[in-house]
C-alpha cells in the first residue's frame, strides 16, 4: 500500500507540467519555525551526487573522496573526453548564514549568505590518443545572496495555532561564476555563484494542533541569463512538506522528531537558445529529522534520502543529503 501512495504522490507532483535538475544552484533551503520570530542562525548542507542510471541505477555512495594519486584536467571547453563511470562523483558543501528580522511579527526581512565548496571527480578521461588518467575540480568561494521578504498571516486559539507566510526573493550575482583553470571555465554547476540575477515567490506554512503540527516549505524560481557566459539555469520548484511532534521536556526545553517529503522539479538548462543535454529533472526524497529546542536556541538536523530520482540524459544520480543548523531567536 505504501509503495502505491507514494507513485500516487509522485504522479501529481511530477503531472505540474513542469519539466525539470535536483539541485542545489536551483532552489533555496528554507527555514520556517514553529513560531515566527526574529533569527539569526548558521547553517551546513551536504549533498552528493554519483552513479549512472543507464549504468547502474542502484550504484550511489553518501560519503566520498577523490583519490589522493590523480591528475588535474578541467573538461569543461577543453580537448579532453570522458568514458562515465561510477566512480565519478560530484561533492557540494554549504555553509549558510541567515538572518530573519520580524517586524511586529507581522513582516519578515532577512537574507541568506552562503559560502560553498565543490569538488567534481572523473574517473576516467582521455585527450586523443594519450593515455587515459583521472581528474578532480575543487571550487570554493562565497556564493549568490539571497534577500527575502514576507508577510505573516496567523491564528491561535486554545488548542491550536497556524500561520501562513508567502513572500518573495531575489538572489543576487554576488558569487564568483567564473572559476577554471589553464584558461577553462570549470563546469557551470561547481562554480560558487550563477552570475545571474534570480526572482523567487515563497510560501511558507506551519499548523499545530496540541503537540501535532505539519510544516510546509515551498517557492518557485525564475532564473536570469548570465550574460557573460550566456548560460541559463532551468527553472525550478520545491516543496518540503513535514509533519513533526513535539515532545516537552521541561518548561523551556524540547525536541521534535519529524519526518516527510520533499521534491525538486528543475527544467533543462540553456546555452543561449540551445537547451543543454544531461541538465534538468525530478527527484523525490524523504526526509528524516529532529529539532532540539532549549530556550532561545534551536538545533536542527534533516537527512534527505532520494526515493525517486528522475534526471534527464546521463547525469550522476543524488545520493542524498543533509542539512544541519543552529539558530539563536531573538
Amino acid at each position: 500500500m505504501k509503495q502505491y501512495i507514494i507513485k500516487f504522490l509522485w504522479f501529481l507532483i511530477t503531472s505540474y507540467a513542469l519539466q525539470s535538475v535536483a539541485c542545489d544552484v536551483c532552489n533555496m533551503y528554507d527555514y520556517t519555525g514553529r513560531q515566527n520570530k526574529s533569527f539569526v542562525g548558521l547553517f551546513y548542507r551536504y549533498r552528493v551526487m554519483n552513479g549512472y542510471s543507464h549504468i547502474n541505477p542502484t550504484s550511489h555512495r553518501f560519503f566520498v573522496n577523490a583519490p589522493s594519486a590523480r591528475v588535474d584536467h578541467d573538461i569543461s571547453g577543453s580537448n579532453f573526453y570522458q568514458n562515465k563511470s561510477n566512480a565519478d562523483f560530484q561533492k557540494y558543501q554549504v555553509v549558510d548564514l541567515r538572518f530573519n528580522y520580524a517586524l511586529k511579527e507581522k513582516v519578515n526581512i532577512g537574507a541568506i549568505v552562503p559560502f560553498s565548496i565543490g569538488q567534481a571527480y572523473y574517473a576516467e578521461l582521455y585527450y586523443l590518443t594519450k593515455p587515459m588518467s583521472d581528474s578532480s575540480i575543487h571550487t570554493k568561494g562565497f556564493g549568490d545572496v539571497l534577500i527575502f521578504s514576507d508577510y505573516v498571516f496567523s491564528r491561535k486559539e486554545e488548542k491550536w495555532r497556524a500561520f501562513i507566510k508567502p513572500g518573495i526573493a531575489i538572489k543576487l550575482p554576488t558569487g564568483n561564476s567564473n572559476m577554471g583553470a589553464s584558461g577553462n571555465l570549470f563546469p557551470h554547476e561547481v562554480q560558487a555563484g550563477t552570475g545571474t540575477l534570480d526572482f523567487l515567490i515563497r510560501l511558507n506554512a506551519n499548523a499545530r494542533y496540541k503537540n501535532l503540527g505539519l510544516e510546509w516549505v515551498s517557492n518557485y524560481r525564475f532564473n536570469g541569463t548570465s550574460r557573460k557566459h550566456d548560460y541559463k539555469f532551468g527553472n525550478s520548484f520545491n516543496i518540503n512538506l513535514n509533519p513533526y511532534y513535539v515532545i516537552d521536556l521541561g518548561e523551556d526545553f524540547s525536541v521534535v522528531p519529524k519526518t516527510g517529503l520533499y521534491v525538486e522539479l528543475a527544467s533543462s538548462d540553456k546555452k543561449g537558445n540551445q537547451k543543454q543535454l544531461n541538465t534538468g529533472g525530478q527527484t523525490l526524497y524523504a526526509n528524516i529529522g529532529l529539532d532540539v529546542v532549549y530556550d532561545k536556541i534551536n538545533i536542527q538536523t534533516m537527512f534527505q534520502k532520494p526515493i525517486q530520482d528522475h534526471l534527464y540524459g546521463e547525469q550522476m544520480g543524488n545520493a542524498g543529503r543533509v542539512v544541519l543548523g543552529v539558530i539563536y531567536n531573538f
